[in-house]
């Protein structure tokens, strides 16, 4: 058991900050969340769940370092031999339909690539306070999951990235191209933000710029990260997992959020 006391979540800070956070701000979230998902990733762990409401801030001398937190749908994508998960299609909704990828949409196996399509519409959202499948009319849950789906697959990247500098719909391109077991380049995608920066004239300081006058000390979360370790024969022995260093704990449930 692991109990962490830790700040808002970017969703919440999100809101906070009027739903408008600066252009360097967004460069250093992505910066800080591609060496996350690198960081597990490396540990044969992909996560299965990345939105917003997962990457959390640190308080005090951590303020400016983001953590990713629930690990309760992610899985070993290697097994204890050192293969991938072979590619297997039909299978079952995992993860956040506003945020989850093409190819879980179209039911295909989830791997490294999966993480990072998913993070690159969480900066999208980040920087637009939308996306083009946001707010659509459906009737039940099922429609909305198809139109959110062909949403994605139909829209222009440039649709999906309009007003942003076109190093985002790079990024958003690379990760649907990079093959399923295939190992992504991150230093590439962290190349891809730093030529945002050049081009916007910004510093990267390593520090998170929030509007500090709509925080409240009342509002931070203190979190009890209680996870399994799960490999490909759904084991249920537990481990100690921790982003930052090596505990952490990651706890297997199949399931699918809506929003």
């Amino acid at each position: 058991m692991i109990m962490e006391l830790l700040g808002d979540n970017l969703e919440k800070l999100f809101n906070k900050n009027n739903r408008k956070f600066s252009l360097k701000t967004i460069c250093e979230i992505s910066n800080q969340t591609i060496s996350r998902l690198e960081y597990i990733h490396n540990k044969n762990i992909i996560h299965r769940d990345i939105k917003p409401e997962n990457f959390l801030i640190g308080i005090n001398n951590n303020k400016n370092t983001l953590y990713l937190i629930d690990y309760g749908l992610s899985k070993k994508y290697k097994n204890k031999n050192g293969f991938h998960i072979p590619y297997i299609d039909g299978k079952k909704l995992i993860g956040t339909i506003r945020y989850i990828s093409v190819n879980t949409h179209l039911g295909i196996e989830q791997s490294r690539r999966d993480d990072l399509e998913s993070l690159i519409y969480v900066i999208i959202y980040l920087l637009k306070g939308n996306l083009p499948w946001i707010g659509l009319k459906v009737k039940n849950k099922n429609e909305k999951i198809e139109k959110i789906m062909n949403k994605k697959i139909y829209s222009k990247l440039d649709e999906i990235c309009d007003g942003l500098p076109k190093e985002f719909a790079i990024f958003l391109q690379y990760t649907r191209d990079i093959g399923f077991d295939q190992t992504p380049n991150y230093s590439f995608l962290r190349k891809i933000i730093e030529n945002v920066c050049k081009k916007n004239n910004i510093v990267l300081d390593n520090e998170l710029h929030f509007d500090e006058s709509n925080f409240d000390n009342k509002d931070m979360n203190k979190l009890i990260v209680n996870i399994k370790n799960v490999d490909n024969n759904e084991s249920e022995d537990k481990k100690k997992i921790n982003i930052n260093e090596e505990n952490k704990l990651i706890n297997n449930k199949e399931n699918i959020s809506e929003d």
